[in-house]
């Protein structure tokens, strides 16, 4: 059964594409860089991956679906090309490691121990997201500029876009 959306995702009005394709996309790029599933030992189950090439070409993906006129859009419509690719390729990273951990949570033919522990490590990784997202203590320092709050009174009306 397919959820009905009355309203397109961020996601998908920036790249045409939905969650889920994107979700497919990560996992067949996966396959095609990885060697088949050992059959025992201790990482049964599981290939060997050239991580490099599937992020690679993840990437190019995510550009592709750039807006047609990319990069020369006018300046009325501010546009940073990096931060666009930065955006959409940390998007669905973090959507498919997140996904990835509440499958391996919720398959009940995996034993309960591991199971939680995977819930437990995709709370931790959205907890850290969250603190790192809301945490500006180190900007000014990372970015060497000095800041001020777009909301105060006396906010400096600079002309750089």
């Amino acid at each position: 059964m397919s959820k009905k959306q009355t309203q397109k995702t961020w996601v998908e009005q920036a790249t045409g594409h939905d969650d889920v394709w994107w979700l497919r996309l990560v996992q067949e790029l996966i396959a095609k860089h990885s060697t088949p599933a050992r059959k025992r030992g201790p990482a049964k189950g599981h290939g060997d991956t050239k991580v490099n090439r599937w992020i690679s070409e993840l990437s190019k993906v995510v550009q592709e679906t750039a807006p047609p006129n990319y990069p020369a859009v006018p300046m009325s419509k501010a546009y940073d090309e990096n931060m666009r690719t930065s955006r959409v390729l940390g998007y669905v990273l973090c959507v498919w490691y997140l996904q990835i951990h509440r499958a391996k949570a919720y398959d009940p033919r995996r034993p309960v121990q591991a199971r939680q522990g995977a819930l437990t490590s995709r709370n931790n990784f959205l907890s850290e997201l969250m603190r790192a997202a809301l945490d500006e203590s180190a900007a000014a320092e990372a970015f060497g500029q000095p800041w001020e709050s777009p909301y105060s009174p006396a906010a400096t009306d600079g002309k750089f876009v």
